[in-house]
């Protein structure tokens, strides 16, 4: 963990989409501890997946065992194995990072965490959600101050999406 919280952040350019209540691509990044934690991402998409819109997971376990886990093409699953030993991303994960391009970006990372920090840097993405957290003010465009291990991850995902179509952003001109 020592050369994780080293990491170097990708200088973030905020709110980079114009209508948040219709975006078209969503991808949600989480921070697992267990297989249940595993089916609860999978039935959050599956419950909120609609068509004609991309909706896609990052799941990141902190171990190096692999959960024995069968993943649909819209869960990406990944682990300790997929860094090397000075905590930086392996090219595999590090190419995946760089292929995605989405709207919007809703963070499920409760605490800070010094490897999802730079992962969650480094996607683009036009608009960023997360929890708040003393040092991720400069991660995300907006921030929630709640406790997901209390309302669940479905009750955090309302909440975003509520916000959102709450202050329906637009560029200025």
């Amino acid at each position: 963990m020592f050369f994780a919280e080293k990491q170097k952040m990708k200088v973030q350019q905020l709110g980079r989409i114009e209508n948040l209540s219709d975006v078209s691509s969503t991808l949600l990044f989480f921070r697992i501890t267990s297989v249940d934690e595993l089916d609860k991402v999978r039935e959050l998409l599956k419950n909120k997946k609609k068509p004609g819109k991309v909706l896609i997971a990052f799941v990141f376990f902190p171990e190096y065992e692999n959960l024995d886990v069968i993943t649909d093409e819209s869960v990406f699953f990944f682990n300790l194995n997929d860094f090397t030993l000075f905590a930086q991303m392996k090219e595999s994960l590090r190419a995946k990072v760089q292929e995605v391009s989405t709207e919007l970006l809703i963070s499920f990372v409760q605490s800070p965490d010094p490897i999802c920090r730079p992962i969650i840097s480094e996607i683009n993405a036009g608009f960023k959600v997360g929890v708040y957290q003393s040092n991720t003010e400069s991660l995300f465009d907006l921030t929630l101050k709640t406790d997901i291990n209390k309302i669940g991850i479905e009750q955090f995902y309302e909440e975003a999406i509520g916000y959102l179509d709450v202050l329906n952003i637009r560029k200025k001109s």
